[in-house]
This record gives C-alpha cells, sequence and structure tokens, in this order.
C-alpha cells in the first residue's frame, strides 16, 4: 500500500471511529489490569488520557495502518475489524511512551 493510501485511511472519519472505540477497549482493559502488570503506571497514565478524550486518535491511525495486516486488507479492499484491537492492544506501550 503506498504512502498515499495510508495516509488517506487514516484520515477517514469512518477509520477513526473503529479505532477511537477500539482505543477506549484497550484503555478500559488497561485501567482493570494488575498493578504487577509490566510498564503498568505508564500505560495507566495513556489510558487515562484515552478516557479523557486527551489521545492524538490521528496519530493512533497512522500507525495502525503501518500494520502489515492492515495495510494488506485496506489494499485489498477487504474487512480488516477483527485485526483492529489486536493491533491497537500491540501498539499500547509504544504510545504509552513505554520503551523496550
Amino acid at each position: 500500500m503506498s504512502f498515499s493510501q495510508s495516509m488517506s485511511e487514516a484520515n477517514d472519519k469512518g477509520f477513526q471511529r473503529k479505532i477511537k472505540l477500539s482505543m477506549q477497549r484497550a484503555a478500559i482493559a488497561v485501567m482493570a489490569e494488575s498493578s504487577e502488570t509490566s510498564n503498568h503506571a505508564e500505560r495507566v497514565i495513556y489510558a487515562k488520557k484515552v478516557l479523557n478524550g486527551e489521545a492524538l486518535i490521528y496519530e493512533y491511525c497512522v500507525g495502525i495502518v503501518t500494520n502489515s495486516t492492515i495495510a494488506a486488507a485496506i489494499a485489498a479492499d477487504t474487512d480488516f475489524d477483527s485485526s483492529i484491537d489486536f493491533t491497537v492492544d500491540s501498539m499500547f506501550d509504544a504510545f504509552a511512551g513505554v520503551s523496550t
């Protein structure tokens, strides 16, 4: 998928709504996770930003379209909803500022 296609999808309001919903789900799960979870404090700080509407949805969308499974589905114009939650979850630490 080209950069132009990726950016077009990241700018799509319908796509942004899907990502926002998934981010909210992930943030709620983080708030309920054990305090023993790796990087819990940083994850909670970011989860609160998501839940309070302070997270940058567009920036997360740009990250999501870099996922190869989602990019391939967008390029093929096929459904990728089942991959969104996994991808949002896998990027949560990065957006929370956690380095590995």
